[in-house]
């Protein structure tokens, strides 16, 4: 689930003479009170596990939505579904504000030591557990954002400091300084966008991801300078819980010749204590920050990753675990790690977003006239092969029957 900005506009409809782009409340709302004009889209996408399903299922219309509101509108999806016959087995959202006060609200299953809940029971089908899992590249992106405004700088809002090295953001940027001109070098992705960050590369996961990357580890190391190896414990460790749930397809680790992208076959895969040892790293960096005595709470927070994306990394982490071994155990062959994220609605708004052209926020109109194009398009568009003498659709049917013949013309003289 999450959320698409869209224009505050109203929409008559002469089909019906109705104002459409108020928000969607509940009968009893509407009652008492004027609904106010909508500024958001909530949108649920069912997405199979080991299957190419892919379905927006529910869209609502928000404002400054509430937990509360989120925990009714989730649950009425979830419960539609199971009725239906689809099984819900995780919710993956971003670390919004609202996402993590909805999902601190559910009692656990499992209790963890830090007070994280990442799962609960699944209310529509009492013998099964519901998980939550927070998006993986938003979680990246917020790692690297923390390191960005890291520094001994007094104007850099972060000094983190494990070991008692201060992890500086001017550190990458001197790695980039140092070799862009040249034409071979270890580091040949970083370019002045994945070092000075704007309004735009702050957002995109590909810039995150090719900083706290195993390339500029190994780069970074190399260069053995001072004070900078616990940089690369961090770069290599953030890299490899990227790369343990991120796997896209079957062959993805032979193709990349990494085996961390491969899929999950095994329910005592080695991976799975890689990313508890992540947590284990991140905890014990906090139980290290808060012994020392001589500073302040405030002080002790600066030195430290936002403690929002360390409580949604051991949450994503448990129920990562957690769906890849129930899926195992349901008799799924593999189960590819990027499944669990929420790649497809991302994909699903930019359709939403190019359809209008320059302009990047739909009405509530266009919200779901948009969707019906998708949809329509998806069902009834035919997708080429490889060559351009393959059977393009398996749902084609073809016939090698012979057309009939025309009669030949025979000229009257």
């Amino acid at each position: 689930m999450d959320e698409i900005h869209i224009a505050q506009k109203l929409v008559y409809l002469k089909s019906s003479g109705t104002l459409v782009g108020y928000v969607d409340l509940s009968d009893a709302e509407n009652e008492m009170d004027q609904p106010p004009v909508a500024t958001k889209v909530l949108a649920y996408m069912v997405r199979g596990i080991c299957t190419n399903l892919k379905e927006i299922v529910a869209a609502y219309t928000t404002s400054n939505l509430s937990k509360e509101d989120l925990y009714d509108r989730t649950w009425h999806v979830i419960t539609k579904c199971e009725v239906g016959g689809v099984k819900i087995l995780a919710v993956v959202c971003d670390g919004s504000a609202t996402n993590r006060s909805f999902i601190q609200m559910h009692s656990p299953v499992t209790k963890l030591n830090s007070g994280v809940v990442h799962d609960t029971v699944n209310l529509a089908s009492p013998t099964r557990t519901l998980y939550f899992i927070s998006d993986g590249p938003h979680l990246l992106k917020t790692i690297r954002n923390a390191l960005a405004k890291s520094g001994v700088h007094p104007k850099c809002k972060r000094k983190l400091t494990k070991g008692g090295q201060v992890l500086a953001w001017k550190t990458i940027e001197r790695l980039f300084l140092e070799d862009h001109e040249n034409t071979w070098r270890q580091s040949f992705k970083l370019n002045a966008q994945h070092v000075y960050l704007n309004s735009y590369s702050c957002m995109n996961v590909k810039f995150a991801a090719q900083v706290l990357s195993n390339t500029v580890g190994q780069d970074l190391q190399s260069r053995g300078w001072p004070g900078t190896s616990e940089l690369v414990i961090f770069i290599l460790k953030c890299n490899n819980f990227f790369d343990n749930i991120n796997g896209a397809h079957k062959n993805h680790g032979i193709r990349t010749a990494n085996r961390r992208l491969s899929p999950f076959t095994k329910k005592d895969d080695q991976r799975f204590d890689e990313l508890i040892n992540f947590v284990v790293y991140l905890r014990d960096w906090e139980k290290e920050v808060n012994s020392l005595r001589n500073l302040k709470k405030t002080q002790k927070k600066k030195l430290l990753l936002p403690h929002q994306t360390v409580d949604g990394i051991e949450m994503t982490v448990n129920s990562f675990i957690a769906v890849m071994k129930f899926m195992l155990d349901a008799g799924a062959e593999y189960v590819n790690g990027r499944a669990l994220c929420q790649d497809p609605l991302e994909q699903y708004f930019g359709k939403q977003r190019a359809s209008l052209g320059g302009s990047n926020n739909p009405t509530v109109q266009q919200f779901f006239d948009t969707d019906n194009k998708i949809k329509t398009h998806r069902d009834m568009n035919v997708r080429r092969g490889r060559g351009n003498t393959e059977a393009t659709n398996s749902s084609m049917e073809i016939s090698d029957e012979p057309l009939p013949k025309r009669p030949r013309c025979i000229k009257k003289t």
